[in-house]
Order: C-alpha cells, then sequence, then structure tokens
C-alpha cells in the first residue's frame, strides 16, 4: 500500500508580502500616530480635560511609531532589491533625490524670505 499525502488546502496558503507593496493597513497606524502626537500636544488644553491630560503622557508613542513603520518600510525596500546590481546605492541615490529637491526648495524660500524680511525692517528701524 502507498501512503499518498494530500497537499493542503488552499486556505492555509500564506503569500508573501512584498514591502514594495502599498500596505492600506499601515496608513491606519500612521493616522493613529499623527493623532496621538496631536493629542499629546493637547492645544493648550491639556490641564482640563482628562482625556487628554493621559494622552499627552503617552503621546511620544505616536513618534516611535513613526520611526518603527519607517524602518520597516526601508528595511523592506533594500531586501526587495538586494539581488540587484548597486542596490545601496540605487536606494540612496532614490532618498537623495526625493529629499533634496525639497530641502534645497525650502532652504531657497527661507533665504529669500530672510531678505525680504531684513530689508523690511532695516527701513522701518532707521527712519
Amino acid at each position: 500500500m502507498a501512503i499518498t499525502q494530500a497537499a493542503p488546502p488552499e486556505s492555509s496558503f500564506v503569500p508573501v508580502v512584498s514591502a514594495r507593496k502599498y500596505i492600506p493597513q499601515l496608513d491606519g497606524y500612521r493616522a493613529f500616530a499623527v493623532l496621538a502626537v496631536l493629542l499629546a500636544h493637547g492645544f493648550g488644553l491639556h490641564d482640563s480635560i482628562f482625556f487628554l491630560r493621559v494622552v499627552s503622557q503617552y503621546g511620544n508613542l505616536g513618534v516611535q511609531l513613526f520611526f518603527i513603520l519607517s524602518g520597516y518600510l526601508i528595511t523592506g525596500i533594500l531586501f526587495d532589491s538586494k539581488g540587484s546590481q548597486g542596490y545601496f546605492v540605487k536606494f540612496f541615490a532614490r532618498r537623495g533625490l526625493r529629499i533634496w529637491p525639497i530641502y534645497y526648495a525650502m532652504v531657497g524660500l527661507l533665504f529669500v524670505a530672510l531678505c525680504w524680511f531684513s530689508l523690511k525692517w532695516r527701513d522701518d528701524v532707521f527712519r
């Protein structure tokens, strides 16, 4: 008598989720983290409302949750691209191209605003 193994039922199959895919559940965690940080600041009401006073003690958990989510997503991106040629350099090039334009635009905007305000204040001071 031959022993045959039955194939496992399809419901027991657990698909591997790639970190590059969009995971909508993470948006819920992000929303929770934003809400925790906003409630921790309390908008000046944290002394008068008991709920906000309690939440303000644990508001830093929202910031920690952001760090956890970022670490998870960045590690997933690195693992997904690990087999390709120069994956580490490409990863940092993509990060730089994502962050640097906004950074330099903000620095330029602040420089222009600083020049404008210094000219305006100089005219007000020396009149």
